[in-house]
């Protein structure tokens, strides 16, 4: 038991004697306290989230922007026009012809379930 106490004694005065020595001001609590603040490093991320939001933006919008988009519908077809067969890439003018209907507007399905109705 003796083996120990003495352990448990020198343990506690060198505890004791390593507080005396630091001894904090109110300054001290109040800088620690915001240093380890989660509200305070909360909104030190927000700011800095803005900031790379900002610079982004920025970025995106200082600097001109040219964008093209258009819409080309080849129609390939074998046109029978002038008696021998032709491949045509784009023949609108075409009458005898053998592919693509001229008069679907779009290359998309255009197909319908109907039903007579009595």
């Amino acid at each position: 038991m003796r083996r120990l106490i003495l352990p448990f004694a020198l343990s506690c005065l060198c505890l004791y004697s390593y507080g005396q020595r630091q001894t904090m001001s109110l300054q001290d609590y109040i800088q620690t306290a915001r240093q380890n603040s989660p509200l305070l490093a909360d909104y030190r991320n927000t700011i800095r989230a803005s900031r790379a939001e900002l610079e982004r933006l920025k970025a995106v919008y200082r600097h001109s922007r040219l964008e093209l988009s258009g819409d080309c519908l080849f129609v390939p077809v074998v046109s029978m026009d002038g008696g021998r067969p032709e491949f045509l890439w784009n023949a609108q003018d075409a009458s005898d012809y053998y592919g693509y209907d001229f008069g679907e507007s779009s290359g998309h399905l255009h197909a319908m379930n109907r039903r007579q109705c009595s």
